[in-house]
């Protein structure tokens, strides 16, 4: 019982650590090609606005991913 309940501890432990780093990959290079059309000066002062939006919503859903990972017990 205690061993089939670590594991599932652990299991769904993985899969946050996976949705945590994918989550920062895709941040990152939202970050850089927003930055590069920042640049090119396609979205000009839309930059800073879309990426405060995706790191909010990616923070949010990581906080909902590990309460629900953690409520479980």
């Amino acid at each position: 019982m205690v061993k089939a309940a670590y594991l599932v501890h652990l299991q769904s432990g993985v899969k946050l650590f996976y949705v945590l780093i994918f989550g920062w990959v895709g941040v990152v290079a939202l970050f850089i090609s927003n930055l590069y059309l920042s640049m090119l000066g396609i979205l000009k002062g839309q930059f800073l606005l879309i990426f405060i939006c995706i790191y909010y919503c990616h923070v949010i859903f990581g906080c909902n991913e590990m309460h629900q990972t953690f409520s479980k017990y």
